[in-house]
């Protein structure tokens, strides 16, 4: 990553929400997706981006396209993006669909300011659960410092089925469709809790 520092998340009037997996092409692009799908249904909006490990200007596995045609989303134009450090500090939430993906966003940004607002998808739906919906008024970068006291940075290491969602890639179309359905409900559940109906 070769972009400048910085220090906060840009100060826009819609938040950024970055999902990050390894290669760009699968779960992250399918997640952003489909967490923009939730929000425009409730018609709230979001800046929603993703990026990838890996380098760039990849498209989307033919699996992607068909399991997503199933909720009516698009992503044939997709080319996959790699994670540069403007984009972790662009974003006022970064959400990795594995820990790896995580502690990259982490180190790579200046003196690990992104650590209290990056999490896995699977962490954030489960602390938001636990700590309850945040409330209408309330900032989001707030309810995400909530949701991040009492984290310690050794839960980063190695992999967890708890935290992870498994990545579909060469693997069958079956496999695509289950990784489409648990992102579908990970991330209602998301949209459901960072983003009440009242702030609009």
């Amino acid at each position: 990553m070769s972009d400048s520092p910085g220090e906060e998340p840009a100060k826009t009037s819609v938040p950024v929400v970055l999902f990050v997996c390894t290669a760009n092409r699968c779960r992250s692009p399918m997640a952003a997706a489909l967490f923009e799908r939730s929000l425009r249904q409730r018609e709230l909006v979001a800046d929603v981006r993703s990026a990838g490990l890996l380098g760039g200007g990849a498209s989307a596995p033919d699996e992607v396209l068909t399991a997503l045609r199933d909720y009516e989303i698009d992503l044939t134009t997709h080319r996959s993006h790699r994670l540069r450090r403007t984009d972790i500090t662009q974003a006022n939430l970064i959400i990795g669909l594995e820990r790896q993906h995580v502690r990259e966003a982490v180190l790579a940004s200046p003196r690990s300011e992104a650590w209290n607002r990056t999490f896995t998808l699977r962490e954030l739906v489960r602390r938001g659960d636990e700590a309850g919906p945040r409330s209408p008024g309330l900032p989001l970068d707030t309810w995400l410092g909530e949701l991040h006291h009492g984290r310690r940075s050794e839960e980063l290491l190695g992999a967890s089925p708890l935290d992870d969602v498994s990545d579909p890639f060469g693997k069958s179309l079956s496999e695509y469709r289950t990784t489409a359905e648990t992102l579908a409900d990970l991330v209602q559940a998301l949209s459901t809790l960072a983003f009440p109906l009242e702030s609009r």
